[in-house]
């Protein structure tokens, strides 16, 4: 093990988490093959040995093992919980394989990245580590002993080993900078995920049309924010509003700015097409865009409380008839037009307004590889058992039980589709069917499995699923940065620079768009000089290397 292994922690604990891509097919019914993937140039033959299932799916060994195996698990997500031993999938996983996993995560830790870093100290004690945001660290403490490398135990990894075949611009995100690949990610399928909704029976109510171009759009909002679109005559409406400020900010793409490089909300590098990188919240466009957004809250129609108001916003201004336009998450937002008891109500998706200049795009779309994912340590006393166990979760049958839970149970096989049952998508709970899900049935989590859009596209809202096919067929997105494999010194300057930049940049602009618009143009300058006192241009030629190194990966 390399000396100096796990202790430059400290300055990583400050990074932030990130909070959805090509689309992958729909989960089809197992079809019974004694096939084994076919081997690669790099990868030797997966086996002399063909194991399958009963559905006829590669196996990387020979389940159920004849004796019980037991693995420790630490598994920490969305900074709220940890791994239940009694979730349905596991347990018949258990029945699949004869092997159960025992949480030894925290279940009342409220950061997840912090969980795992802890765990650093002592070299990582568990059997097997996942969750989400946490891929980093598997290419990084990978190469330095504290994981062990995929590529020692193809044999007993079939069904992801023929995928990174089909996907190597998976295969590329997850190498490590040792060339080794360390964990298992999480995989997205289906690009939309995020789209704009807006009241339009409010515009009927006021004779309008759906808005097309940025300036109609603004026509619209001003509309909204005056003529009393909810008739009652209280001028009480809020025009714009969301649940997270951050997602406010991706309206600068108004104004042809990009915002984010990823589905994130801390990733503000941008790739583009000639495989350059650049900084959006530095550019000419995004100061221009942050001048009409910080006028656009001076006219009252961005919501007043948009740096404070957080989740709250959705579940209140739709309900008491206020809230008129946002950017949000398309299934959840969707299903408001059932849910709110309000005649005539209708929150429908709408294009992306087209800016001054002919831009029209969507921003936000699933990023296939998410920095989520699973790994297994030097202290596991069967690691070839560990891998085929995470391996068949890429199974036909593991990929039907990641996504949709245990059939009888969550779901019926219908016309030869897993399709979610009355027991899901009208819970008790009465929660979404993806928190359900999650929470009680242990599907889409964000170990390492491949997601399958049509679990999502099933219990969408009809208005979301036009939104979604509106979306698609017009291919609003644009391209986003990949997950990047730091070395050692790359991931440094990101941890010990990349924070206090985020902080920065975000402290500035709420100040600016709260404030008054003319401001902006006097202190950009000053704040583009303070950007480079924090060292943006080390920040952007250590991100302009490590995406070089991915897209050479791609090429080989």
């Amino acid at each position: 093990m390399k000396k100096g292994f796990f202790f430059i922690i400290g300055s990583m604990v400050m990074v932030g988490c990130s909070s959805a891509s090509t689309e992958a097919p729909a989960v089809e019914p197992p079809v019974v093959s004694n096939e084994t993937p076919a081997a690669t140039n790099e990868t030797e033959a997966v086996t002399n040995e063909t194991w399958t299932d009963e559905y006829g799916s590669p196996m990387g060994m020979d389940f159920p093992l004849a004796q019980p195996e037991e693995f420790t698990f630490h598994y920490h997500a969305r900074n709220t919980y940890a791994f239940n031993e009694d979730w349905p999938v596991f347990k018949e996983m258990q029945e699949i394989t004869n092997i159960s996993l025992k949480n030894t995560a925290n279940p009342v830790g409220t950061n997840s990245v912090e969980q795992l870093l802890l765990q650093a100290v002592d070299r990582f004690p568990s059997d097997i580590y996942g969750g989400d945001n946490i891929a980093s660290y598997f290419m990084q403490y990978g190469p330095e002993g504290g994981f062990l490398p995929l590529n020692d135990y193809w044999d007993n990894l079939p069904n992801f080993r023929a995928f990174l075949d089909d996907n190597p611009d998976v295969e590329a995100a997850i190498t490590a900078w040792d060339g080794n690949i360390y964990h298992i990610p999480y995989i997205q399928s289906g690009g939309v995920a995020r789209t704009y909704f807006m009241r339009t029976d409010w515009l009927d109510n006021l004779g309008l049309e759906v808005p097309t171009t940025v300036e109609e759009l603004e026509n619209v909002l001003i509309a909204f924010k005056y003529d009393d679109p909810n008739g009652n005559g209280i001028n009480d409406e809020i025009p714009y509003f969301n649940d997270n400020w951050m997602e406010m900010m991706r309206l600068v793409n108004l104004w042809d700015a990009r915002c984010y490089g990823m589905d994130s909300y801390v990733e503000k590098v941008i790739p583009t097409e000639d495989g350059s990188v650049y900084f959006a919240w530095s550019t000419p466009e995004f100061k221009v865009g942050l001048e009409n957004l910080s006028r656009w809250y001076d006219m009252g129609l961005i919501d007043r409380e948009i740096f404070t108001k957080g989740v709250a916003s959705r579940v209140e201004y739709l309900p008491k008839d206020i809230g008129g336009m946002t950017h949000e998450w398309t299934p959840s937002t969707s299903a408001y037009n059932d849910g709110v008891n309000i005649d005539g109500f209708k929150f429908e998706v709408i294009a992306p307004p087209i800016t001054a200049t002919g831009n029209q795009w969507e921003e936000h779309s699933r990023l296939k590889v998410k920095p989520d994912g699973w790994a297994v340590t030097p202290n596991c006393s069967n690691p070839e058992a560990a891998f085929a166990y995470m391996d068949y979760i890429y199974s036909d049958y593991g990929r039907i039980l990641s996504n949709y839970g245990v059939e009888g149970l969550s779901y019926d096989m219908v016309d030869g589709k897993p399709t979610f049952n009355d027991y899901v998508l009208n819970n008790d709970e009465n929660v979404a069917v993806n928190i359900f899900l999650e929470t009680y049935i242990g599907t889409q989590l964000k170990h390492g499995y491949w997601m399958d859009y049509e679990y999502e596209y099933q219990w969408t809202h009809e208005i979301g699923r036009a939104g979604v096919d509106l979306y698609t067929e017009n291919d609003y997105s644009v391209i986003q940065m990949p997950p990047l494999p730091w070395n050692v010194e790359q991931k440094q300057v990101i941890d010990n620079r990349l924070p206090n930049i985020n902080m920065y940049t975000n402290e500035m602009v709420q100040k600016w768009i709260i404030g008054d618009p003319s401001v902006i143009d006097a202190e950009w300058d000053m704040y583009l000089a303070e950007l480079e006192k924090l060292g943006l241009s080390i920040v952007l030629d250590t991100y302009q290397e490590a995406y070089t190194s991915y897209l050479e990966k791609l090429e080989n």
